[in-house]
């Protein structure tokens, strides 16, 4: 299994953009299923959604239903659902070689 950061680790992403309230987000995350593939979808709460998609609450995805459990490997933050969706789209293009950069990528650091 891949070792991923944690959710909020992703949010650094957004750390140079104005504050964006969690009330009014929008979460584009990526999934790790049992099997070691990954699913990508958007959400407004995304622990909700972690639940939905390992079956503790109803809802959730058709496809993580037989591929659980599933645990949360990225996600990044939008303020609108258009730029969310264009992310999702983008992610889901990706390779898996690409995905699996992508968690493991390490901010960037400006010298000092």
């Amino acid at each position: 299994m891949i070792r991923s950061k944690k959710a909020e680790v992703s949010l650094q992403k957004s750390a140079g953009r104005k504050h964006i309230s969690r009330n009014t987000a929008y979460f584009v995350y990526m999934l790790q299923c049992a099997d070691d593939s990954f699913y990508t979808g958007i959400a407004r709460d995304l622990k909700k959604r972690l639940r939905q998609h390992n079956g503790e609450v109803r809802g959730g995805a058709k496809y993580t239903r037989s591929h659980r459990p599933v645990r949360l490997a990225y996600s990044e933050i939008y303020k609108t659902r258009s730029r969310a969706s264009a992310r999702e789209h983008e992610i889901k293009t990706m390779t898996r070689p690409q995905k699996m950069t992508l968690i493991f990528k390490k901010p960037k650091v400006l010298p000092a």
